[in-house]
């Protein structure tokens, strides 16, 4: 899988063919809960791409709001919902009622497949036969924000634009290129902690 625990570096590497252009993370402080859910490509942009690693290392997790976040309007299914970012939400099934919404500061469990706009699976929690779960406060702008209008239960489609996806880094090493759209489809499972 690429993971190995025993490094301290705060630096992301990737050993190009021979890993399949996968990026691993050495272990750090704060990520034993979620360093081995999201194997290959994709735990690195999750994690690593709201800013540098070395960065998110020095900068201190926002402080939990003592209010509850405000629950979106609900969406119908088949109904789509665009956000001010551009990142487009389209429910695919509904969710359990009582109807319950993560906020940007919970963790979440989620099914997951990530698309280029051609149909390309570039990463699926399906395949691996193991759900993710990770903080939605440390995934791409385009999960942080569409996560958050999918209830517990429920299936969404998120239409990433570039911006709010990996930008013009890209990720895996060269496996999503600069400035790509990308689209997931999105199960959320639960809520971790409620």
């Amino acid at each position: 899988m690429g993971m190995n625990d025993s490094k301290t570096q705060e630096s992301w590497r990737g050993n190009g063919a021979a890993d399949g252009g996968r990026l691993s993370r050495p272990a750090a402080k704060g990520y034993t809960a979620s360093r081995a859910l999201l194997g290959g490509l994709f735990w690195v942009p999750l994690l690593a791409l709201q800013a540098p690693a070395a960065a998110l290392a020095q900068t201190p997790a926002p402080a939990p709001s003592t209010a509850p976040a405000a629950a979106p309007e609900p969406l119908k299914v088949g109904t789509a919902r665009t956000l001010p970012s551009g990142v487009e939400i389209t429910l695919t099934r509904a969710g359990r009622a009582p109807l319950s919404y993560p906020s940007a500061t919970d963790s979440v469990k989620v099914h997951y497949e990530g698309t280029f706009e051609d149909g390309r699976v570039f990463d699926s929690s399906y395949e691996r036969k193991q759900a993710a779960t990770f903080p939605l406060n440390r995934v791409i702008a385009c999960w942080t924000q569409g996560v958050q209008n999918i209830p517990v239960g429920g299936a969404a489609t998120l239409n990433c634009p570039a911006s709010s996806a990996y930008g013009e880094r890209g990720a895996g090493g060269g496996r999503i290129p600069p400035n790509t759209p990308l689209r997931f489809k999105v199960e959320l499972l639960e809520i971790v902690g409620r």
